[in-house]
């Protein structure tokens, strides 16, 4: 339980303001919400099936001092890249109706904007840290779904009140936090 609660975590923050959850808002100006989120949920139950069996693949190659190290200076290195985006993304959807599967279409978009990632990377990290996959696939798909359906909601109702650069600043130091404590952990590895 403490993994799948970790890597919900560090995916959900890792997801707040991220350009995926920006077109996620965006897509649900052409699609229904209910379409959107079953198609978010598609897309990220499959990416991140693949992800956490390429984690296991990377966790079983490398030493575990090694890998934690790695896996600390990947998450600091996307909490200060995080800290950076202070830039408004904006993507346009066009507003025409669908030709095709409106719930197919919205998980391809997703998947393909999700491919090689942050939340992405986060998931193959912990996979290959933890070494308990299911906790970690569970984990980070609930957190991604979570933090795009919360962006929805937020973005639809709340938006005015909550300054993003806040989210980002907060997010960017918990990663930077979550990184330190990863690498001063693999030094106590025997």
């Amino acid at each position: 339980m403490e993994h799948f609660l970790q890597t919900a975590g560090l995916v959900f923050l890792a997801e707040l303001g991220d350009k995926t959850q920006i077109l996620t808002v965006a897509l649900t100006k052409k699609y229904k919400t209910r379409e959107v989120i079953i198609a978010i949920s598609l897309a990220t139950l499959i990416l991140h099936f693949f992800s956490v069996y390429l984690g296991e693949y990377i966790g079983n190659l490398l030493p575990p001092k090694i890998l934690n190290i790695f896996v600390g200076l990947t998450i600091i290195i996307f909490g200060v890249i995080f800290l950076r985006e202070f830039n408004e993304d904006v993507i346009e959807i066009d507003e025409h109706k669908p030709k095709f599967n409106p719930i197919l279409q919205c998980a391809l978009i997703f998947f393909l904007a999700e491919l090689a990632d942050k939340t992405m990377f986060t998931t193959i990290g912990l996979a290959s840290r933890f070494h308990d996959y299911t906790s970690v696939f569970w984990g980070s798909s609930v957190g991604l779904i979570l933090a795009d359906v919360m962006a929805i909601i937020v973005f639809k109702y709340l938006g005015q009140f909550i300054p993003a650069k806040l989210t980002k600043i907060l997010a960017s130091f918990v990663f930077v936090g979550f990184g330190l404590f990863t690498i001063y952990s693999s030094f106590r590895i025997n």
